[in-house]
């Protein structure tokens, strides 16, 4: 017989940290950027319903806008942006940067770094949080492994 176990508990808080962006920005970014991430942002959101149906709330988002490095995206700069993809909940940001290589990834870790910060601090009373990343980008990782380890 099997033993059920579930990863997920009322307790528990989690954290997405990835490409999920609101549909209207994907359809604009779709618009200029020659190599827009589609598939990818179809998977992700197919990840995240599946995730919050198991769990029966929405998941907190962080997110990036995957686009295309400047020169061949024309965008220079990625403001942030704060909304809800969930009417039952849910705290989402689209993190801000810059679009030219290497700075890219720095503004990238930065950002990233301030708003795990912000959700670890504001979900303190959470005896359990875990934090889901998608794609192996390194200001990402880096950004939660910081996060984590000053703030828990």
């Amino acid at each position: 017989m099997l033993h059920e176990q579930t990863l997920f508990t009322d307790e528990i808080k989690f954290l997405f940290l990835g490409y999920a962006i609101p549909k209207e920005m994907l359809v604009e970014i779709t618009a200029k950027d020659p190599y827009p991430q589609i598939q990818g942002s179809r998977l992700i959101w197919m990840i995240l319903k599946g995730l919050e149906k198991s769990k029966g709330t929405p998941i907190d988002l962080i997110s990036a806008i995957p686009a295309t490095e400047y020169p061949k995206n024309r965008k220079i700069f990625f403001g942030y942006h704060r909304w809800k993809h969930d009417s039952a909940g849910g705290d989402d940001y689209v993190i801000p940067y810059v679009n030219i290589i290497i700075i890219k990834h720095i503004t990238r870790l930065l950002s990233s770094f301030v708003f795990v910060s912000r959700w670890l601090i504001r979900n303190r009373k959470h005896s359990d949080k875990k934090i889901l990343i998608y794609a192996l980008h390194s200001p990402f990782l880096i950004s939660a492994l910081l996060s984590t380890f000053f703030l828990g």
